[in-house]
C-alpha cells in the first residue's frame, strides 16, 4: 500500500510538471484606448539657453491671487510648464532657483528659503506629467496658526545646468543670487 501511495505520488506530480510547462506566447492583444488629457499649465518663459547648454528663465512674475492651496492647511503652490526641459537634463542636471518680493529689482534669495522673523519658507520641485516639466513653487507659512497673504506679489526664476563638464563652474555658489546673476549674464 505504500509502495502504491509513493508511486501515485510521483505520478502526480509528473502530471503537474507536464501540466504546467511554458507553451509558446499569444499574439499581442489590441491596444487600449487613451485616457483623457488633463488640464494644462500656462507655459514658462525661458529667456536664455547659453553656448553651455544652461537654460534659464525671466522672472516668472506670482500674483498672491495665483497661489492654490495644496492638502495641508498652511501651504500653497503654483506650476509653470517647462518646454524642451528633457527628463535627461532633470535626472542628469542641477537646477537651482530664486525667489525675490516684487517690489524688489536687483536682489534674489536662493530656495530653499525660510524667515525666522515671519516664518515663511519658499521651496521648488520639478515634475514630470504627460512627458512635460512641471515646476513648482510651494510657499509654506508655519506655525499654521500664521494667516497667509495672497496680497504679495513674488517672482521666481530658475536655471538648469546640464551634466556636461562645459556647463558646470566649480567657482560659482549657485546658492548666491549675486554669483548665478553674473554667470549666467542675467539682467533684472
Amino acid at each position: 500500500m505504500k509502495k502504491q501511495l509513493i508511486l501515485c505520488s510521483i505520478y502526480f506530480m509528473m502530471l503537474c510538471l507536464i501540466a504546467c510547462s511554458k507553451g509558446e506566447n499569444g499574439d499581442i492583444g489590441p491596444a487600449g484606448s487613451v485616457g483623457a488629457k488633463g488640464a494644462k499649465g500656462p507655459t514658462s518663459d525661458l529667456g536664455i539657453v547659453d553656448a553651455k547648454g544652461m537654460i534659464s528663465s525671466n522672472w516668472l512674475a506670482v500674483k498672491g491671487s495665483d497661489w492654490r492651496a495644496a492638502t495641508n492647511a498652511n501651504s500653497y503652490f503654483v506650476s509653470f510648464v517647462l518646454p524642451n526641459i528633457t527628463a535627461d537634463i532633470i535626472n542628469k542636471g542641477m537646477l537651482y532657483t530664486y525667489w525675490k518680493p516684487e517690489t524688489t529689482t536687483n536682489a534674489g534669495w536662493a530656495l530653499p528659503y525660510f524667515s525666522a522673523s515671519t516664518g515663511l519658507r519658499f521651496y521648488s520641485l520639478v515634475v514630470m506629467s504627460n512627458n512635460e516639466a512641471i515646476i513648482q513653487f510651494y510657499q509654506i507659512v508655519t506655525p499654521p496658526t500664521s494667516t497667509f497673504s495672497t496680497a504679495n506679489n513674488v517672482s521666481f526664476r530658475f536655471v538648469f545646468v546640464p551634466a556636461s563638464a562645459g556647463a558646470r563652474m566649480p567657482n560659482i555658489d549657485w546658492t548666491n543670487y549675486d554669483e548665478a546673476k553674473k554667470a549666467i549674464n542675467w539682467k533684472d
